[in-house]
């Protein structure tokens, strides 16, 4: 019996130290990464000779609140910087931004773009970032030199491009009476590659005059989430400015001008949309929309001028607006 008991005992002790010994840690696996460039493109912009922003970098901000910046670099690996005017890339045309950054794949809560000297106060320097209008040369600002932005999904697999859209009408705001321009988050779109299309039509010339306070320089083509019933289509506004806006105002996703062509017909082209459902619609007397403030334009103008269409990946739908569908 006392045998057993210091054999059970002995057992006992030596399953105690055993059990003090951790197990070997096992490392999670490796977050795969993915190849992911970022191109800079405009929507038009109607009162502007040059809009020129200087842009540092990228970060991307985690679920976790962790954010990694991602610089522009030159072949060297140093840290530079890129002036570019917006409206040199229009209608499609791209600016090829950060080429090929590895990055994990993941849910990212937020895009954020990083400018460099652009400053927020009428008489600032317009050395980095400015706006050149008919008045002459104004100072461009970012909020803290940072663009906030929404959501992006980096995939784990096969290589992602983005394009970030700078729709001016919405995001480029006067300051100071016009002494000053702030560049908003809002009207920028960050957009996928692998799911963009295009719009594109023709206008007909009757419509350009065929309203009160209708022209060619008040002409514009407004595209929207697919309308609801309860909904109307709105001009352009910042619901985040704009608390007093009607519920049932439904914001444009972007807009765009009407252009005269050069055998003297109008058209208007709507460059790398998501593929997708949309309402699109038509208004001659749009010149003066405020992009923060809801002004209440009726939309379409004409009546009766906008469809619901489908853009498909890759594909240029064609909408045109033609004068037949007017009341008589």
């Amino acid at each position: 019996m006392f045998r057993c008991v210091v054999t059970v005992s002995i057992f006992i002790l030596l399953m105690a130290c055993s059990s003090d010994k951790q197990a070997p840690s096992i490392p999670p696996p490796p977050v795969p990464q993915n190849q992911v460039s970022f191109y800079i493109t405009d929507a038009p912009v109607d009162d502007a000779f040059a809009v020129v922003v200087t842009y540092a970098g990228i970060s991307l901000k985690a679920e976790n609140d962790a954010e990694t910046y991602y610089p522009i670099l030159d072949n060297s690996g140093n840290e530079i910087t890129a002036k570019i005017n917006l409206l040199n890339y229009q209608n499609g045309d791209r600016y090829l931004f950060l080429s090929n950054l590895e990055i994990p794949a993941g849910d990212y809560k937020s895009l954020i773009i990083h400018t460099f000297g652009c400053e927020t106060a009428a008489g600032g320097s317009t050395d980095f970032c400015y706006v050149e209008n008919s008045e002459g040369i104004h100072p461009l600002g970012t909020p803290s030199n940072k663009l906030k932005l929404g959501p992006i999904i980096i995939e784990a697999t096969g290589i992602q491009e983005f394009t970030i859209e700078f729709n001016l009408r919405y995001s480029l705001v006067e300051r100071q009476q016009g002494f000053a321009y702030n560049l908003k988050p809002h009207g920028v779109m960050v957009l996928d590659n692998r799911s963009l299309g295009h719009i594109q039509g023709s206008v007909d010339s009757s419509l350009v005059t065929a309203a009160q306070n209708c022209s060619e320089a008040a002409s514009f083509v407004y595209l929207y989430e697919p309308l609801q019933p309860e909904q109307t289509l709105a001009d352009s506004f910042d619901p985040a400015v704009d608390i007093d806006a009607p519920l049932t105002a439904l914001a444009p996703l972007t807009s765009v001008p009407v252009v005269q062509n050069s055998d003297n017909s109008y058209g208007y082209k709507i460059a790398n949309v998501d593929a997708g459902n949309y309402t699109i619609a038509f208004s001659c007397n749009a010149a003066n929309d405020d992009p923060e403030l809801y002004n209440g334009f009726v939309i379409p103008t004409p009546a009766q001028q906008q469809h619901n269409l489908t853009v498909s990946f890759s594909e240029t739908r064609v909408q045109n607006f033609s004068a037949t569908v007017l009341p008589q």
